[in-house]
């Protein structure tokens, strides 16, 4: 029996979610969680010492772990606003999780049923954005009216046709922190709730932008998520096999480190191992 470094694993191809693990990004970790329901089957006998059970329906879940590629600090990152209902200046980092909602759709089989089967709903989307704050703008209050929101993460440099690569769309300030000391610089941190859809813009004639866009790169609404098939290779070369769809996909920006992009998902119907 050997034990492996993990240098031999990848993620081969994910059917209608291709962009959460090639092109724009590149794996470099997937955790499997596979589990099996029980049942307690515990009845009265003579004399009843200990609880029995048996095994019911599997079930899976996962976590790919992405960086961009080709591999960027978020030095480029932005965050800004249609208008100043909401404070912007000086943004220093953001993060995003966009969420998907699971229905358990698992039903009767001809021979029986051996694994969970699941369908992806509404997503939805959130997180925070820090900035250094300044005695020269006014800090706003969060629950103004919603607005658009756009939250860069690479920049395109502006020439011809390049369109910066971001993500926007309608959203509303839920919570406002901040403090002050006379030993570092006063720093304030937003968390955000989006309404509606996402939209995906970005084009420089090299990288590839996280989500699908427009023509020319412009903005494209991400109009949701479904399932396909995820083939994974473990690293003594056992391969995973499931349809599975994306349920969170969070995008960190910071400059003091690569930007990451964690997708965690859910496993429908028969997981093959091979």
């Amino acid at each position: 029996m050997a034990t492996t470094i993990p240098l031999a694993g990848e993620v081969t191809s994910w059917t209608n979610n291709s962009g959460l693990v090639s092109g724009a990004v590149k794996p470099s970790q997937i955790a499997w969680a596979i589990t099996a329901d029980e049942g307690d089957v515990t009845a009265f006998e003579s004399p009843t010492v200990a609880a029995e059970y048996i095994s019911g329906l599997k079930a899976a879940t996962g976590t790919i772990t992405t960086y961009l590629t080709p591999a960027t600090y978020g030095t480029e990152g932005l965050v800004t606003a249609a208008s100043s209902a909401n404070y912007t200046a000086n943004s220093k980092s953001w993060n995003m999780t966009i969420s998907i909602d699971e229905q358990d759709s698992t039903a009767f089989g001809a021979t029986g049923v051996e694994f969970r089967s699941f369908i992806p709903g509404l997503y939805r989307w959130n997180g925070q954005f820090v900035c250094n704050t300044d005695d020269s703008t006014a800090l706003t209050l969060p629950g103004q009216p919603k607005e658009t929101l756009t939250f860069k993460y690479i920049d395109a440099g502006g020439a011809g046709d390049d369109v910066d690569f971001a993500l926007s769309g309608s959203a509303f300030v839920q919570n406002l922190g901040t403090n002050s000391t006379p030993t570092a610089i006063a720093e304030s941190t937003f968390a955000f709730r989006g309404s509606g859809q996402l939209s995906s813009a970005g084009s420089d004639g090299s990288r590839t932008p996280l989500f699908p866009v427009g023509a020319n790169g412009v903005a494209q609404a991400i109009s949701g998520f479904s399932a396909g098939e995820l083939v994974t290779i473990l690293t003594d070369g056992t391969t995973l096999t499931a349809d599975a769809f994306p349920t969170s996909i969070a995008i960190t920006v910071d400059p003091n480190s690569p930007i990451q992009v964690v997708t965690n998902f859910r496993a429908s119907g028969t997981i093959t191992v091979s």
